[in-house]
């Protein structure tokens, strides 16, 4: 019944992949997975618990877990009536209600979507192995550690450091290479990337981060970098639709 605030990270051998970070969920049976509600029962705050990934759904696999236990709040809830129902927009609490409904359909359906993204990619890079330009990897490397830098707020021990960059080469050798598999799919299956679609993707890009700007201030690089992720979206929905 408590509120608790945790990180909650995957971990595969030295290669660790934040999935939720500072997230604010209910112990209950209602609002947690079973897995994760068995794991978190009896902890307390400060710990880091380790465990399993049980899906339900045939489709998602079994993934080792990493759960930092940040916080633990006891909520004060108002009274839900019409009143706090416009106080969040919506004209009444039925209206509200279907308003949540749709909203948490829509990011389950973006979840299952997105778990489903990741195994194509995965399969991918475990079907069509070559070689790659070490260049291009220390290229990509580099600039992953340069963005986490500068949002870096804490020191970093040596070894932290060296954690680090593991986790940025390995990271970066798998988006090189499917960047490469993906634009060779999409260039063989014909399909169409107009720039309505890669200028839509750069702008989310800036809205992610709470940033608007013109689009004809954008940097190069950041419709670079939209054109990539346009271009494995269309891959990876190439790839699903044939599987």
């Amino acid at each position: 019944g408590d509120y608790i605030v945790i990180n909650l990270d995957t971990v595969d051998g030295d290669h660790i992949q934040q999935v939720f970070n500072h997230v604010r969920i209910e112990v209950s049976t209602e609002r947690m997975a079973a897995w994760m509600k068995k794991l978190i029962e009896g902890a307390k705050v400060g710990d880091v618990l380790h465990g399993v990934s049980e899906a339900e759904q045939e489709e998602f696999k079994p993934k080792n877990v990493r759960i930092t236990i940040l916080k633990a709040d006891e909520a004060v809830l108002p009274p839900i009536d019409d009143e706090f129902a416009k106080k969040v927009g919506a004209s009444d609490v039925a209206h509200m209600r279907q308003s949540v409904s749709d909203l948490l359909n829509k990011q389950t359906d973006d979840q299952v979507h997105n778990a489903l993204r990741e195994q194509v990619n995965d399969f991918l890079i475990a079907q069509y192995a070559f070689d790659l330009p070490q260049s291009l990897i220390e290229t990509e490397k580099k600039h992953r550690m340069n963005q986490f830098m500068q949002n870096q707020k804490v020191k970093m021990s040596q070894e932290e450091k060296k954690d680090l960059e593991d986790r940025c080469a390995a990271e970066s050798e798998q988006a090189v290479r499917l960047f490469y598999l993906s634009r060779q799919i999409v260039k063989s299956a014909k399909i169409p990337v107009t720039h309505q679609e890669v200028q839509n993707a750069a702008i989310s890009l800036y809205q992610s981060r709470g940033q608007d700007i013109q689009t004809d201030q954008m940097p190069k690089e950041v419709y670079a970098l939209a054109l990539s992720k346009v271009i494995l979206a269309k891959a990876q929905d190439f790839v699903m639709k044939k599987a």
